[in-house]
């Protein structure tokens, strides 16, 4: 994969035992951190910043790959 290197997908195939349990990309991406937080009030939803939950190292790994 573009971007992604054998540093990457050796990190990401060492921190993830099956890609099986994740059913879509969107719940690889919620896992890793990468979606924004959310603060829901009254029906509206406002996004905030990205979270910072998940492994520090492989998102760092996918947002240097993906500059």
């Amino acid at each position: 994969m573009l971007g992604i290197g054998p540093i990457g997908a050796s990190a990401l195939v060492a921190s993830v035992d099956d890609f099986k349990q994740f059913t879509s990309a969107k719940q690889f991406g919620a896992w890793l951190g990468l979606v924004p937080s959310q603060n829901s009030t009254g029906g509206k939803a406002r996004l905030g910043r990205i979270t910072k939950r998940g492994d520090d190292y492989l998102r760092t790994l996918l947002i240097q790959g993906a500059k």
